[in-house]
């Protein structure tokens, strides 16, 4: 038979089991983080950046070989196309060589990510031919990094000011995300019937929320931009659908401010390139600022024409808007429009250097004029057509 074994006999100093000792737990969170001990970690030599790289092309002008950084960021880019290509992105230099079969230098390439490969880089290559044939087999080049007076600034790294802000954004990100799923529970009944009245109130605290989170979002969006974080990728945007969609969404704030939208394309569409994200948040926040700023009965054209290899979007400038200089308009804050229905929640001026740096970094310019606002950003025709004359060749 077997020994039981004793029964344990209760601690003294054991709380009552229908109690639960908050500031008992505390106590030993205190105690074991004051315990310790945590060896401190050497600290890790910041590598050295890698100066240069050779690389090796075929007939096609996509690079196959790489020696001297990770070719995972280079292998597959393509000297053909002067375009963003996957983690890298390559000016027409190049380009141009290859379509002459010709000897470059200096060509500009940027490329992203982490590997030892990240950074700006000059590239110069030769063609090469075989002897017995004559025919092209590609290009040999090297890579280095760019002196100092070939830079137009100083590489700038990320600052603890976007990172502090980008964690801020963090934090205010989730609450916001739980209020305004609460108040949908509320609002559609979800944990039972609730009065109309109750209900009318968490339709209003949802759409708050929404315009907060709007806000909290280009808050990240300029600190990315701060941080040279801002992760962009190629597409087609089709300008008509993307202004119909805008202009749907905006017609409650037109409705609100008594202003009219008239959008003007050409007869037939015509594509932007550039992140479709990036792209409509850039249009949909000028479009927004400016129509906050209407005044009842003012109707605001929007005038799309293609122009060379960009696409020209032309937006009027509303009369309240019209008696401040650029400088003043770039730096009107919430504080002053406090009072204006619909106005942006981070002010005029907040949306408007949005929309500049948005541009900018889809490699546009938005432009401020006394009568309008100008934006022009890169069409999708350039680089498809070149693509389909190389592939003709």
């Amino acid at each position: 038979m077997a020994e039981t074994e004793p029964p344990v006999p209760p601690r003294e100093d054991a709380a009552p089991a229908d109690r639960f000792e908050i500031s008992d737990l505390v106590a030993r969170i205190e105690a074991f983080n004051r315990d310790r001990t945590v060896e401190a970690a050497a600290p890790t030599p910041k590598a050295a950046e890698i100066e240069g790289f050779r690389f090796e092309t075929d007939a096609q002008g996509v690079i196959r070989m790489v020696d001297g950084v990770a070719r995972s960021a280079l292998v597959g880019v393509s000297l053909a196309y002067a375009a963003q290509q996957g983690e890298a992105h390559l000016d027409g230099v190049a380009a141009g060589a290859f379509r002459r079969r010709s000897r470059f230098s200096d060509a500009r390439l940027e490329v992203g990510g982490l590997s030892d490969a990240f950074g700006s880089w000059r590239l110069s290559g030769v063609p090469a031919f075989e002897h017995a044939s004559g025919r092209f087999i590609g290009f040999r080049g090297t890579g280095r990094r760019p002196r100092r007076d070939e830079t137009a600034e100083p590489v700038r790294i990320s600052s603890p000011v976007s990172d502090s802000l980008r964690q801020l954004v963090h934090e205010l990100r989730t609450p916001t995300n739980a209020i305004a799923g609460f108040a949908e529970l509320i609002e559609t009944q979800l944990l039972g019937p609730v009065s109309p009245t109750y209900r009318d109130r968490a339709t209003t605290i949802r759409t708050q929320a929404g315009d907060l989170l709007a806000a909290i979002d280009d808050l990240d969006t300029a600190a990315r931009i701060e941080g040279r974080a801002l992760d962009l990728r190629p597409t087609t945007v089709p300008v008509r659908a993307l202004l119909d969609r805008v202009a749907r969404d905006l017609q409650p704030l037109a409705t609100l401010r008594g202003t009219s939208l008239g959008v003007a394309m050409p007869a037939g569409d015509c594509d932007i390139r550039g992140d479709d994200r990036a792209v409509e948040r850039l249009i949909g926040r000028l479009l927004a600022a400016l129509v906050s700023a209407g005044r009842k009965g003012e109707q605001l054209g929007v005038v799309v024409r293609p122009v060379s290899d960009t696409v020209t979007i032309e937006f009027d400038r509303p009369a309240a808007l019209a008696a401040h200089a650029t400088d003043v308009l770039l730096s009107i804050d919430a504080e002053h429009e406090s009072d204006g229905d619909g106005a942006p929640l981070l002010g005029t001026g907040f949306a408007l250097r949005l929309a500049q740096n948005l541009a900018v970094e889809l490699g546009g310019v938005l432009t401020i004029g006394a009568d309008r606002l100008t934006l022009q950003l890169p069409a999708a025709d350039t680089v498809d057509a070149e693509r389909t004359a190389d592939e003709q060749r």
